[in-house]
């Protein structure tokens, strides 16, 4: 231990005495957090702020409503590692993250393999105004559970930090165990806003005063008691000794803290040896060395300016399209893999082609585009040996889509071309819907080789297009293109919708959908371009007999073709999987008012209902079930005429409108079903306080 190491916790202490400077003091800051509330974000900047956080305070629609859609299958996998993102872009909280969806002139960062991402932490760091406590919003937190991706927020405490010992202070509580004031607030604000736990991030000492190891390691295990196994992570740079000192594995140095914490994600410079090193120590101390998640730098493959080039491993080559590389290593040696800041090509490739194709690079192993231009100060920097190899999806852990019960997709994008009146859709204009967006099909892994079918997930409306490539003359029978991997227990009634839209065509090719594992085959036979609707019961069978296990695009009759073409097949809007129920619950809307927030903004408030029918078994038609909106995933709100945008809290923000409006409010399920509609014409109540439309 150095001189530094000594005189930091006496430096800390000395500035954990200094008055904090609270958010009033800084006009500007204070405006744009009122701008960010009526976003959907939540954050706070000071330990004062988390103490007099109460839930009457926050607005509906700063809560996530969808409930985390739970997976099926194993958790772990021989030869894969589990996906940890660490999301740090350009400071967070921007505007196409927005609640009630926004404009923007291009897409942007939006995690688009979800089914191979185990939990995603939502993390906000700027020099000059990092959050102390970071809450994901609402737009990340519904699509994240849509696809079974835990959420979490980050609670980051840095040099400048003021009251970091309010962490260690705890009381008795009535069962004579300690309690930590600080463990019980993050979370009850974690249950609140709808999200599923925390990263620790501690990059400051404390006070050689107060510090207590004993306090660091009871207020950890009491946040990890509090939520599901692996949604507590610790993050390596505080020291069981009170050191910044980033271990870049597991040690003695932080075990005792992993352990705690139940997960520990490690700093991004280690080796293959460390990583080594880390498994064999995880299993001498009885810790799973799944829980340890070695960091990988996402940024260090950049080497802007003449500074020193950051490290990751593998060294010189690692990080950015060497990504795939060290999730390589860590699945061969059976850790997890923690990448921070997965959007750098949003950050560092000005052109958006570019970044969505070193994106898709990384994670899918396709070949870069050879005009690719960034600020890297190395040619071909990017272009590095066996990138197209060992992209991320090879070795990460594939979760199969849905539940064990339920399965659901519309294809809806988080980005979506803008069209105007005229009917097109206008250049350098999108609509932002994060908070909406989809199951989207699993991607094909980077061959080099024709695809005989393929498919493209489209907007306007939303929409998977499949399409084969027909060769005269062709010799197969029938093709199959896995679109979603299940696993779904076929013990049950189930009942499958779909919603598609087949082209008229003179080929006799016959496109049908095949449930693998049961080999059920559905066909789409119905065409003339009109939208049709098609349920097909599923009957059970006996335990250990079948399970669905995936989703499939099945075609035959290529040998029947008279022509080469490209050939679009049908185009499916919706599928649903679910428990076949003969029981029918009713919902209705109700309790719909207005309410004047200032002079811009009018708040449209209402209540749902669930009405049980008599003979209701306890077993439910098997659809997620929202703590704030019910049955409901969300509601499209029309006024006078004109639909303005999806809700989905029990709020809707309406800006400059006249005092009365026709209002129409539809709830739609999570099955994509309308459960509840509700029409009739409003006028505003006068404003009294902001607090009488805070409804939570």
């Amino acid at each position: 231990m150095g001189w530094r190491d000594i005189l930091r916790p006496i430096r800390d202490g000395l500035r954990d005495n200094l008055p904090s400077k609270q958010p009033h003091d800084n006009p500007e800051k204070n405006v744009r957090r009122q701008q960010d509330l009526l976003k959907g974000f939540t954050y706070f900047d000071s330990f004062q702020d988390i103490d007099n956080w109460h839930p009457d305070q926050a607005y509906s629609f700063q809560r996530a409503n969808t409930p985390l859609l739970l997976r099926s299958g194993s958790t772990v996998v021989k030869g894969k590692s589990n996906i940890t993102l660490i999301h740090d872009f350009s400071g967070n909280y921007h505007d196409y993250e927005n609640v009630h969806g926004s404009f923007v002139d291009q897409p942007s960062y939006s995690g688009k393999y979800m089914q191979s991402i185990d939990t995603f932490v939502y993390f906000s760091h700027k020099l000059n105004s990092s959050k102390l406590v970071c809450v994901p919003p609402p737009s990340w937190t519904n699509t994240l559970h849509r696809n079974g991706v835990k959420a979490l927020g980050t609670f980051l405490v840095e040099p400048q930090s003021v009251g970091i010992s309010k962490i260690l202070h705890r009381s008795l509580a009535d069962n004579q165990t300690w309690e930590y004031a600080l463990a019980t607030q993050l979370t009850h604000i974690a249950r609140f806003y709808g999200f599923d736990g925390w990263l620790i991030n501690i990059e400051k000492t404390f006070p050689i005063a107060d510090w207590s190891l004993q306090c660091l390691q009871g207020f950890l295990e009491q946040l990890r008691s509090s939520f599901d196994d692996g949604c507590v992570i610790w993050y390596d740079s505080l020291t069981c000794k009170n050191t910044i000192n980033y271990q870049n594995e597991l040690t003695e140095q932080n075990i005792l803290l992993a352990k705690a914490a139940g997960s520990i994600l490690t700093n991004y410079v280690w080796t293959a040896e460390s990583a080594a090193r880390s498994k064999a120590f995880a299993l001498q101390n009885g810790f799973d060395p799944v829980k340890v998640l070695c960091g990988i730098d996402v940024w260090a493959q950049s080497s802007e300016g003449p500074g020193r080039l950051r490290v990751t491993y593998p060294k010189e080559i690692g990080g950015g399209t060497g990504t795939g590389l060290g999730v390589a290593k860590l699945a061969e040696v059976g850790l997890g893999s923690g990448l921070f800041a997965p959007a750098w090509p949003y950050e560092h490739f000005p052109s958006q082609s570019d970044s969505e194709a070193v994106e898709r690079s990384m994670w899918t192993g396709n070949p870069l585009p050879e005009t690719l231009r960034c600020s890297c100060t190395v040619r071909d920097r990017h272009s590095i040996r066996d990138y197209m190899t060992e992209p991320i999806l090879k070795n990460a852990h594939e979760y199969p889509a849905g539940s064990e019960n339920f399965f659901y997709t519309d294809f809806k994008q988080a980005f979506e071309q803008f069209v105007g009146p005229s009917g097109t859709a206008e250049k350098n204009r999108a609509i932002a819907g994060l908070i909406s967006k989809s199951l989207l099909p699993r991607p094909v892994l980077y061959a080099g080789a024709q695809k005989t079918l393929f498919g493209q997930v489209k907007c306007n409306p939303p929409r998977l297009a499949l399409w084969a490539n027909i060769i005269q003359g062709e010799t197969s029978t029938f093709s199959v293109l896995r679109l979603f991997n299940l696993d779904m227990p076929a013990t049950r009634d189930l009942s499958m919708v779909i919603k598609y839209r087949k082209p008229k065509t003179s080929t006799r090719l016959r496109v049908s959908l095949r449930l693998e594992g049961l080999d059920v085959d559905v066909p789409m036979t119905s065409d003339g371009c009109e939208q049709t609707t098609m349920t097909r019961d599923i009957q059970a069978v006996e335990a250990g007999k079948g399970r669905i296990t995936g989703l499939s695009l099945c075609v035959t009759g290529f040998s029947e073709v008279t022509e080469t073409n490209t050939l679009l097949l049908a185009e499916i809007m919706q599928v649903c999987i679910q428990p076949r129920s003969g029981k029918t619950r009713s919902y209705s809307i109700s309790d719909v008012a207005l309410s004047e927030v200032n002079e811009t903004w009018t708040c449209l408030l209402w209540k749902v209902n669930t009405k049980e029918p008599e003979d209701a078994g306890p077993e439910g038609d098997g659809l997620p079930h929202s703590d704030v909106t019910g049955p409901f995933d969300f509601f499209v709100i029309n006024i006078d005429g004109r639909e303005v945008g999806r809700g989905y809290s029990l709020d809707y923000l309406l800006r400059d409108i006249d005092d009365e409006i026709y209002v129409k409010i539809t709830g739609v399920g999570y099955d994509g079903e309308v459960k509840g509609v509700y029409t009739n014409s409003l006028r505003k109540s006068q404003r009294r306080s902001e607090e009488s439309w805070q409804l939570v």
